[in-house]
């Protein structure tokens, strides 16, 4: 257990998981966020609860934690969950979408950065002598940071913390058109007013309530 969680060992110890979610929930503003979202999504796989499970590992992660016992936890909730995700998937444009919500703002960045310095190291050896053309291979070389950030304003990434309903569109109105199992992970598009676009992945396309979803957004 992780120490500024001492007080609470023994009921984990004893399988009192209710309670020691409780008392973690009060103690919430008193613990660093990354460990208080692992230790709260562990209670909740104790107790089955595999959506909110997942989406407290997923923050737990978007806060930067990435320890073994995080990768493990994730890696069970997930098998538990067993949801296909990737080459099922025939839609590429939402694919990479869902790829660049995914990887964090720093890596891309480093990523642009590195292409920026191998262009320079190009021009310093004289492989390239056009300043024109420098000057465009550095703005090329930035164009995946644009990418994203345009990606991070328009979708959002969220875990259904329960099953729910799709809709044809966004209101209850709408025709069902099936549901999403709890615990899975989603793109979501248009995501206003309670309401929100599933687009990746794509068998899974639909509108659903905003309500019982959890967003990965720190």
């Amino acid at each position: 257990m992780i120490s500024p969680l001492k007080s609470l060992e023994q009921d984990y110890l004893q399988g009192n998981y209710q309670f020691f979610i409780n008392k973690l929930l009060e103690m919430k503003d008193s613990i660093p966020r990354d460990v208080f979202h692992l230790n709260l999504g562990t209670g909740q796989a104790k107790l089955e609860m595999y959506g909110p499970a997942r989406y407290n590992f997923e923050m737990a992660k978007a806060y930067g934690l990435n320890n073994e016992i995080l990768r493990n936890n994730l890696s069970h909730v997930k098998e538990k969950i067993g949801q296909q995700i990737g080459g099922i998937d025939s839609d590429l444009f939402n694919q990479l979408f869902y790829f660049y919500r995914e990887i964090s703002f720093p890596s891309v960045l480093l990523f642009c950065l590195a292409l920026s310095l191998l262009v320079l190291i190009f021009f310093w050896r004289r492989m390239i002598r056009n300043y024109s053309l420098l000057l465009i291979m550095l703005l090329c070389a930035y164009l995946p940071l644009a990418f994203k950030s345009v990606v991070d304003s328009q979708y959002q990434m969220g875990i259904a913390l329960e099953e729910l309903t799709l809709h044809e569109g966004p209101s209850g109105i709408f025709k069902d058109m099936g549901k999403l199992p709890s615990g899975y992970k989603i793109l979501l598009k248009n995501a206003d007013e309670g309401w929100g676009l599933i687009v990746y992945p794509a068998y899974k396309m639909g509108w659903v309530n905003l309500r019982n979803i959890g967003i990965i957004d720190i």
